[in-house]
């Protein structure tokens, strides 16, 4: 899978950007989304691609219960690694099974 530089979320154009040393001033972060700004970040420096690719499955998840009003409760951050992994798993797996890979005329 290829880290994009944007994805498009709801309609809204969301910029990925890679960081180094991600942190949130108090831990050092896998990634963050910030709704506002339209922005999902994903640290470069603790984790290998593989790991990225899951991470920005973890942020798009995260933007999409927010800008939906999905509330997860407690178990929102078990819940949405579970469907990372899950998604990335999928589409590494089943990627030419599940799209065109060519245009289509």
């Amino acid at each position: 899978m290829k880290i994009p530089e944007t994805i498009r979320l709801n309609g809204i154009e969301f910029s990925v950007e890679l960081c180094d040393n991600l942190n949130d001033g108090d831990k050092v972060l896998f990634g963050d989304v910030t709704y506002g700004m339209a922005r999902i970040r994903l640290n470069s420096t603790n984790q290998e691609h593989q790991r990225m690719c899951v991470t920005l499955w973890h942020e798009v998840f995260h933007a999409v219960c927010e800008m939906n009003g999905v509330e997860l409760g407690d178990d929102e951050e078990r819940i949405i690694d579970a469907f990372a992994f899950a998604t990335y798993q999928v589409l590494q797996d089943n990627g030419g099974r599940l799209f065109d890979l060519i245009k289509v005329v």
